[in-house]
Order: C-alpha cells, then sequence, then structure tokens
C-alpha cells in the first residue's frame, strides 16, 4: 500500500529484523542516561554514528548498492551498537529476572503505550487520510511544512534527555525550587 507496488517488498525483512535490535539499543541508552553514564552514552552514540556513516559510504557510495546498501549499513550499526552496548549493561550490572516487577511495569507502562500509539496516529495519519481529498503534491508540501514545524522537537529532545534521567535527583536537593525554575526558563527560552 505503501510503495504502490511489490518491488520494494523485499526491504520489508531487513526492516523487521532492525526494529527489535533498535528497541534494545534505545532501551539500553535509556539505561544510561538514567545511570548518569554520559561517557559511554557518548561512546555508544559515536559508535553506531560512525559505523553507519562507514557503511553507507562503502555500501551506498562505493558499491552503490541503494537503498539495500542503506538498509543493510543502518543494520550492521545497530547490530555493532547493541553489542557495544549489552557488553558494557554486563558488565555494569547483574541482571535479576522478576515476573512481580515486569507486571508491575506493564501495568504503569500500558497507559503510556496507547497514548504514543494515539500520538502516532495523530502525527502521521493525517497524510493517508489527506491523499484522499488532496493530491499527493499538496500532501508533500503539506508534510514538508509539517515536518518544519516539528523541527522544536530538536531543542526540545535535549532538554528532555537530561530532565527524564536527573529529575528526581534533582527534586530531592535543596534548592530545588531554583533549579526547577531556572531550568524550564531556560527551555521556554530555546523553544
Amino acid at each position: 500500500y505503501v510503495f504502490r507496488n511489490d518491488d520494494a517488498l523485499h526491504y520489508l525483512p531487513i526492516v523487521f529484523i532492525s526494529l527489535p535490535i533498535s528497541f534494545v539499543i534505545e532501551g539500553l541508552f535509556v539505561w544510561l542516561r538514567v545511570a548518569d553514564r554520559a561517557w559511554a552514552y557518548a561512546v555508544g552514540s559515536f559508535l553506531r554514528i560512525g559505523v553507519t556513516s562507514a557503511g553507507l559510504l562503502i555500501l551506498v557510495v562505493r558499491l552503490k548498492l541503494g537503498v539495500l546498501g542503506f538498509l543493510y549499513g543502518t543494520l550492521l550499526a545497530s547490530g555493532i551498537t547493541m553489542g557495544f552496548l549489552v557488553w558494557y549493561w554486563l558488565r555494569n550490572v547483574r541482571p535479576i529476572l522478576s515476573g512481580a516487577l515486569f507486571l508491575r511495569m506493564i501495568k504503569f507502562a500500558m497507559p503510556l503505550g496507547l497514548s504514543s500509539l494515539a500520538m502516532f496516529i495523530v502525527n502521521f495519519g493525517d497524510q493517508f487520510i489527506l491523499r484522499q481529498y488532496r493530491g499527493e503534491a499538496e500532501v508533500g508540501v503539506y508534510s514538508l511544512a509539517y515536518k518544519i514545524g516539528m523541527m522544536v522537537s530538536f531543542v526540545y529532545g535535549g532538554f528532555h534527555s537530561y530532565w527524564s534521567a536527573q529529575c528526581f535527583h534533582i527534586m530531592r536537593r535543596d534548592d530545588t525550587k531554583y533549579i526547577f525554575g531556572r531550568f524550564f526558563t531556560y527551555l521556554m527560552v530555546g523553544l
């Protein structure tokens, strides 16, 4: 439906293989932020960027594999990054499985997951509906304008990454009101 023909269907298995790897990577990056391990976070980020760039240069530019080269390069970079992050995590944390804790986490995360799904539908569903009533050129201009408008999330992303990992530690401090006020004043100025 999305590609309007069957030519691109052979790319989907690579995308589906990449999804669980991406989930593991993002989960481990969240752990690094919460554990305040900026060094390992930076190494993992630069590793992913470096391997992705090298893979794209070799597979897409040099070997001219096109979309397939992009997908394989990204998959390779994700696999290597996941390997590093899992190795670092296992060296520093002794994982313990708890069924009761897992169920509590599922109950806590269920509304968040539903709201994320709803936001996905709100953010991307309009383009599928608009195609029924407007031409592709108009929907393309709308999509571009929407993406430009969403660039504010890049500014907010840095603030949010730090705040979400550190908010509980900051809120325990004696100067909480000052820090809280300053932090969100800077956020509003940045936005």
